[in-house]
């Protein structure tokens, strides 16, 4: 009886771990998940930026690049000040300028600026980079970054870096990156050109 019951509980244990496997999912495997999702959501979804859903087939992406999801130190600036953003209508949308994310990608140290929407724990980051107006598209792309106050670090995964709904539909306006956004590097990673 003692021999049934362990073999019994180490055959359960063996169950339980591969199911634990089984729902864990590799990186790739969770990018093509969430641009499988957002395929959906731009396909059938009422709030979709789409004009024309019928003859949507999905987004263009680079293939997903682990070098991409990258560890950023927060430079604080000393006042946190409001300031305007262009928009693609000639508008302004404030934000709050929170400091900057300084990392080491492809040999070299680039610092961007974080901004920060009011009322939401989220910052928001547009940029463009060496591969914008050539495989992606001209007037930058956006990531929007989960934040707690006071954080030291942060994690930027350009992977899920997209395009803003201006370029599928006019009747968005959309938010232009600051001039200080404007990366060294080539981002190979994220959305691609629609």
């Amino acid at each position: 009886m003692k021999f049934l019951y362990l073999f019994l509980s180490g055959a359960l244990g063996i169950v339980i771990f591969y199911n634990i496997l089984a729902l864990q999912e590799d990186y790739p495997s969770k990018i093509k998940r969430l641009r499988k999702e957002k395929d959906e959501f731009f396909r059938n979804n009422e709030k979709s930026p789409m004009p024309d859903k019928n003859n949507f087939f999905g987004l263009k992406y680079f293939d997903a690049n682990e070098k991409y999801k990258i560890k950023a130190s927060i430079e604080y600036v000393e006042k946190k000040e409001n300031i305007n953003i262009k928009t693609t209508k000639g508008e302004n949308k404030i934000y709050q300028k929170l400091g900057y994310a300084v990392f080491y990608l492809d040999n070299s140290t680039q610092k961007i600026l974080l901004l920060k929407v009011p009322n939401i724990p989220q910052l928001f980051l547009a940029f463009t980079d060496l591969s914008s107006n050539k495989t992606t598209y001209g007037g930058g792309r956006y990531i929007d970054l989960p934040y707690k106050n006071g954080q030291k670090e942060l994690e930027i995964d350009f992977n899920m870096a997209y395009n803003p709904y201006c370029i599928y539909n006019e009747k968005y306006v959309c938010p232009i990156p600051p001039k200080e956004n404007k990366l060294s590097i080539l981002i190979e990673a994220g959305e691609k050109l629609y």
